[in-house]
Parts: structure tokens; C-alpha cells; sequence
């Protein structure tokens, strides 16, 4: 089943789950991060507020005691702004559903294979 030259390397297959998992969690992580920088920078929030803002509403939990507008804008800023921040919502909601889905995957087929591994150790039939 495990095949390597000393006999403890991860198959390729294996290997290459690892790395996917370890991509969505990156592509997530910067995602929330870029959203920090932005709403850091507009807001004048902290960085810790930009990131808690976007984590909790990314992750649709939603308290609502951080919320974007609370800086009075003036004009066209103001529509742009509400805007640009719907469509990060709307695509950061998309792609973490997508992450999490595909991180869920992983989890079963890992989950497999660690049952064919003790059904293999203990020799039972199913």
C-alpha cells in the first residue's frame, strides 16, 4: 500500500492531498488577510478588526458588533465602498464553501483509507 524507497515515504496520491489542503487553507488565509488590509485601510480599523470582520463574516457567524460603514462617507464613496464589499462577501462566502467542501473530501478519502488499513491489520471481511 505505501511504497517508497525506505519504506516511510507518502505515496504520491497521499502527498498530493496534502499539498491541496495546505493551497485552500493558503488561498483562504490570504483572502481573509487581503480583506484586513482593505477594510484596515478604509475603516481605520486595526488589522485584528479588519481580520476579525472578515473571518466572522466570511464564516457567516455575523455578529454584527464590527460593521463596515460605521466611518461617514460623503458622496460617491460611500456606494463604492458598499458595493466592493458585498461582491468580497458574496465571492469570500462562494470560496469558502468551495475550500471547505473540498477539504471535506479529503477528509472522507483520508478517512477510507485509514479503515482499509485496519480492516487490513485485523484481517476483516466486510
Amino acid at each position: 500500500m505505501f511504497q517508497g524507497v525506505e519504506g516511510n515515504h507518502m505515496p504520491r496520491q497521499e502527498h498530493q492531498r496534502c499539498r491541496t489542503i495546505r493551497l485552500q487553507i493558503e488561498i483562504t488565509g490570504r483572502y481573509i488577510w487581503g480583506g484586513a488590509i482593505l477594510f484596515a485601510h478604509w475603516e481605520d480599523w486595526n488589522l485584528l478588526d479588519g481580520s476579525y470582520f472578515c473571518f466572522i463574516s466570511l464564516s457567516t457567524i455575523g455578529f454584527g458588533d464590527i460593521v463596515p460603514g460605521d466611518k461617514i462617507y460623503h458622496g460617491h464613496g460611500l456606494e463604492l465602498s458598499f458595493i466592493f464589499c458585498s461582491m468580497y462577501l458574496m465571492l469570500g462566502m462562494a470560496m469558502i464553501a468551495m475550500c471547505f467542501n473540498l477539504m471535506q473530501e479529503e477528509v472522507i478519502a483520508k478517512m477510507r483509507t485509514l479503515m482499509r488499513i485496519i480492516r487490513y491489520i485485523f484481517r476483516c471481511e466486510r
